[in-house]
């Protein structure tokens, strides 16, 4: 997920970085998570409700669950960093995948293009890396009901502008475990989940069957959200892809407009941005 801070504007405004700006740049290193510059930028910029135990996430890449990758400038000062988890398969049915955690751009380097470099070399490296996993996983808003200038939409282009394809299901975010319930408490008795859409990088094929759109989402709220396999909201969900037996691979963009695979009369989520630790 993208981090919210907001964007520099007047006196603070910044260019687009020239060629040789960008070629003295350490682009989408891989890192081992130990420095603190990457630790400060993330309580910089991200609210203490949102935030995860540092200590977790740190556990989390020495065990290789949690990958980073950090951007920095010719005298190692930290630009931008991402990281993603390491969804593999279980058998030899169900997709292996990357998901996208979290990207931070530190506040002085929005606006100026850094942000689609170090995404495009992320992606780069980790189909390197698992070249026979499908793609990168990324949830966003819905874009459905949206202005064109709204950050949904305009996150929607960013993504769009790197290559990256809707998955064209109905998507929501689900709603979190209650902090201090003693036990699992159902989706359906904590309300309706959040608009949203996946997206992916492919790592080479154009197409996405139905049964691996199910066991991308199935994992993600299992694994991801830590639902129970057996809450009925799960299986609920996954009927609503569809039985077509076509790919449901599409482009974010369609007849110019940003598709909505909700129906309509949907209340709209109204939070910026998801950003989710996927602990196991």
């Amino acid at each position: 997920m993208t981090n919210s801070a907001q964007k520099p504007s007047g006196a603070e405004k910044t260019s687009r970085l020239t060629p040789e700006q960008i070629s003295q740049l350490q682009i989408a290193r891989r890192a081992d998570g130990t420095s603190d510059d990457w630790v400060e930028l993330y309580l910089a910029e991200f609210p203490e409700n949102e935030r995860r135990d540092v200590s977790q996430l740190r556990a989390l890449l020495q065990s290789g669950k949690l990958v980073l990758h950090e951007t920095r400038d010719k005298h190692g000062k930290l630009l931008v960093w991402s990281m993603s988890q390491d969804y593999a398969s279980r058998d030899k049915v169900e997709p292996s995948f990357w998901l996208g955690c979290w990207t931070v751009t530190r506040r002085n380097m929005q606006s100026t293009g850094l942000g689609r470099i170090h995404f495009a070399k992320v992606l780069e490296a980790l189909k390197q890396e698992k070249p026979d996993y499908i793609g990168r996983v990324t949830e966003i808003e819905s874009t459905a009901g949206q202005t064109r200038d709204s950050q949904p939409v305009r996150r929607a282009k960013f993504y769009k502008a790197l290559g990256l394809k809707e998955i064209d299901v109905a998507y929501e975010f689900p709603l979190f475990q209650p902090v201090n319930a003693k036990e699992y408490v159902a989706q359906a008795q904590l309300g309706k989940g959040i608009p949203a859409q996946l997206l992916i990088a492919s790592f080479g094929n154009d197409s996405l069957s139905v049964s691996d759109a199910r066991s991308i989402i199935k994992r993600i709220y299992t694994f991801g959200y830590h639902l129970q396999p057996t809450d009925p909201y799960i299986a609920e969900r996954l009927m609503l892809v569809r039985e077509t037996g076509e790919s449901v691979l599409v482009d974010i963009r369609t007849n110019g407009s940003y598709r909505s695979t909700w129906p309509t009369g949907r209340k709209e989520g109204t939070r910026e941005t998801r950003r989710l630790l996927f602990l196991p």
